[in-house]
């Protein structure tokens, strides 16, 4: 048992604040601060190109080779203690959820991005505030010459990095919170791009100490969607036989961004042997059919079976009863020809004639 002294100095709850869901409303900051416990906001200040200021997020119509400026303003609505709170750009992420993710990740874009909004901006700001104050804190970027296809997205995140513990049932909980107004850049907000996909790496491991085909699926295009629906088996290769199977509903992702999709196996290591991923991806009328082949060798099904402590077939057993049965054939076989050559001997001895009476 791990020793609670010692857990309370690494346990550590992150609560994150998303405020921000594209094109489906924005939660009201001061709100969502309220009912969730965060002692700050961070309102939007919206620059003359954005394209609707009633959405409650940035949503900016760019042109290449231009600069700008985006603006948002943070209050600390603490009424007794002061708050330390970083601001920073971030990039647009797909969790393996399947959904898009607008928080700070150590997920990568596909080769195929051109551009990180994050890239285009100026650095993370950290700002202290003093009781009931706020201030506004400002980020400049600039557009390549060549402008870009497509959308770029991400969000202006702001993370409390004040202390604040808390106790229960003999733990330090340390409460950080978060929140994000979404950031989406176009050049051309009437030029429609449609999603495109692309399977990456298919092999068996363990997520969340459980045993599955983890499949990667990329969205190669620069648009992010919503209503995404993905169906997935897996079969032994050349054949129609079901083994495996997950779904998803309602998914997003996320501009040139990738997720690892999981199919669990029945909570066992899956054996040894070649396979195939079949998956179905379905945004608005149009349907991707994504098909690879994998390898599970016997020394992945060994190594995930020990991650989740899968036990093993006496294999001894079996090497013991074979090898018994082997030594038993060739006893059988040598007593059959000791008695066969004693018999040779015996029809092979010679007879003596009787003399003839005269």
């Amino acid at each position: 048992m791990p020793d609670p002294v010692k857990m309370k100095k690494f346990w550590t709850v992150l609560l994150t604040i998303v405020s921000l869901l594209i094109g489906g409303g924005l939660f009201s900051q001061t709100a969502a601060a309220a009912d969730n416990g965060a002692k700050f906001t961070i309102k939007p200040i919206y620059p003359k190109n954005q394209l609707d200021s009633s959405l409650g997020y940035f949503q900016l119509k760019t042109k290449p080779g231009s600069t700008g400026k985006l603006g948002v303003t943070v209050a600390n609505l603490d009424r007794s203690q002061s708050r330390k709170i970083k601001v920073q750009p971030v990039v647009a992420t797909t969790s393996d959820d399947g959904q898009i993710n607008y928080t700070p990740s150590n997920s990568k874009l596909n080769a195929s991005a051109q551009l990180e909004l994050p890239k285009l901006m100026s650095k993370a700001v950290t700002v202290k505030l003093a009781p009931l104050t706020q201030r506004q804190v400002t980020f400049s970027y600039k557009i390549p010459d060549a402008g870009f296809k497509g959308t770029l997205l991400g969000s202006i995140y702001a993370l409390d990095e004040t202390a604040s513990n808390s106790k229960a049932k003999g733990f330090t909980i340390n409460n950080r919170f978060a929140m994000a107004l979404g950031v989406s850049m176009t050049t051309n907000p009437n030029w429609v791009v449609s999603p495109n996909f692309e399977l990456g790496d298919v092999a068996a491991r363990v997520v969340d100490n459980q045993p599955a085909v983890v499949a990667n699926l990329r969205n190669v295009a620069p648009t992010y969607f919503r209503g995404m629906n993905v169906k997935t088996d897996v079969t032994q290769k050349g054949e129609s036989k079901k083994l495996y199977q997950a779904r998803l509903n309602d998914g997003s992702m996320a501009p040139t961004s990738n997720f690892n999709f999981r199919v669990d196996t029945k909570g066992k290591a899956i054996p040894a042997g070649d396979y195939t991923l079949n998956m179905t991806v379905k945004v608005g009328k149009r349907t991707w059919h994504l098909t690879k082949d994998f390898t599970v060798t016997a020394a992945d099904h060994d190594k995930i079976a020990a991650k989740i402590g899968e036990k093993q077939p006496n294999n001894w057993l079996y090497w013991l009863i074979g090898i018994l049965i082997i030594l038993l054939l060739i006893l059988l076989a040598w007593t059959f020809y000791r008695l066969g050559k004693k018999g040779g001997r015996k029809d092979d001895k010679p007879t003596q004639d009787k003399p003839e009476d005269h």
